[in-house]
């Protein structure tokens, strides 16, 4: 089986508010959080942030050049840091909330990698994949990149979160109906509301049955019964894992 981005306008106008995430499952005190900058920002989640930060306490947030307003949290009990004190920081800088880190945009990624800049938990906003359904969103979604960068990290994972279904659609699917955009070789953790799998270092037999534990109950028994059809990889060396 396979993971698939299907969210058809349609389909996300009908869907319920999901319930906010309780963040103190994965923020624990002092810890630093980092999140996307201009399309990349998660907003839900930085919301959230705002409201539940009181209850997980002191936080220390590396922002980028935000294009939203910075929510209100508490700058004694948060510390931001940025690279640059232009946009939406501009006020946090005039105020002398805003620690500046000297350094190029480019050079970000080898700090985090290396530690000199210790992120410990990522929220990110993630382009769809370039197709959804029969519709072209655009590019290549960045998906990848994100995926990787975990990969590299020290101590790292990838982790992809999403709903089993949308509207009435399975996003576990039996064939791809677009590009792929994260290959199995770079392929992680999958979470749904069903549960979590870890692709990693599987078989092909394996590859195909641990997502189905994971897919909505409504349509397990249709995914269990697709067979591979013509051009497609059949099973025939269990042994080798992705």
């Amino acid at each position: 089986m396979m993971v698939e981005a299907r969210a058809l306008a349609n389909d996300i106008e009908t869907e319920p508010a999901p319930t906010p995430l309780d963040l103190r499952r994965y923020l624990r005190p002092g810890d630093t959080v980092i999140w996307g900058q201009s399309c990349a920002e998660a907003r839900s989640l930085i919301l959230a942030l705002a409201d539940q930060q009181p209850a997980i306490g002191p936080l220390r947030c590396f922002i980028g050049s935000s294009i939203a307003p910075l929510p209100a949290l508490d700058p004694v009990a948060v510390t931001f840091v940025s690279y640059g004190g232009g946009g939406a920081n501009r006020l946090l800088d005039w105020a002398g909330a805003l620690e500046i880190l000297p350094s190029r945009y480019s050079a970000l990624p080898g700090l985090f990698a290396e530690r000199s800049m210790p992120i410990d938990v990522a929220f990110v906003q993630v382009t769809p994949a370039e197709v959804a359904g029969d519709r072209y969103i655009g590019a290549v979604g960045g998906a990848l990149d994100f995926v990787r960068g975990a990969h590299d990290s020290h101590g790292g994972r990838p982790i992809t979160v999403l709903r089993s279904m949308v509207g009435s659609r399975s996003t576990i699917v039996g064939q791809l109906s677009a590009p792929v955009t994260i290959p199995r070789s770079d392929a992680g953790i999958v979470v749904t509301e069903y549960g979590a799998v870890d692709l990693r270092g599987l078989t092909l037999s394996q590859r195909r049955e641990r997502p189905l534990s994971i897919a909505h109950p409504d349509h397990r028994g249709r995914l269990d019964a697709i067979s591979p059809g013509p051009g497609q990889i059949r099973v025939v060396d269990r042994e080798q894992p992705a």
